[in-house]
């Protein structure tokens, strides 16, 4: 089976994140289910904005947790479809629908980006919480 790139996983993010907030308007659904997508879709924006990616601002999340957090997600939506019990049948498949897609986009992708594939780090740099750190202070910077 052949993995998309990054480039093609972020366009999905973007994508996916614009219809989650469409979607549910566009089909009527009540404001439990609005909540959940809207939430799912603005976490998605920020995360997608964050990683280390082509389509990425700030570029401290390494992509492959970047998947990580999509699958998280993903399999998130999918329970609350099956236990929010505020959600209608066709409201809980719309949920379920959303969660699945992330979880694939997820599984279906290349675990690093172009970037950081071209990026050269030294074996003994520390790239945890210092890096961290380094990325914040310069977003906190432009804020």
């Amino acid at each position: 089976m052949r993995k998309m790139t990054s480039k093609t996983h972020g366009m999905i993010d973007f994508a996916t994140s614009g219809m989650m907030m469409l979607l549910p308007r566009l089909l009527g659904q009540s404001k439990s289910s609005r909540r959940v997508l809207d939430s799912m879709a603005i976490i998605i924006l920020g995360q997608s904005l964050c990683t280390n990616y082509e389509y990425g601002l700030a570029k401290f999340i390494p992509f492959k947790m970047h998947l990580m957090l999509d699958a998280v997600g993903g399999a998130g939506l999918i329970g609350c479809a099956v236990f929010n019990h505020q959600l209608d049948t066709d409201e809980s498949a719309v949920v379920a629908g959303f969660g699945a897609m992330v979880v694939m986009a997820a599984a279906t992708t290349k675990p690093f980006s172009e970037i950081e594939l071209t990026q050269r780090i030294p074996l003994g740099e520390v790239r945890g919480a210092d890096r961290l750190r380094e990325k914040l202070e310069v977003v906190s910077g432009m804020i």
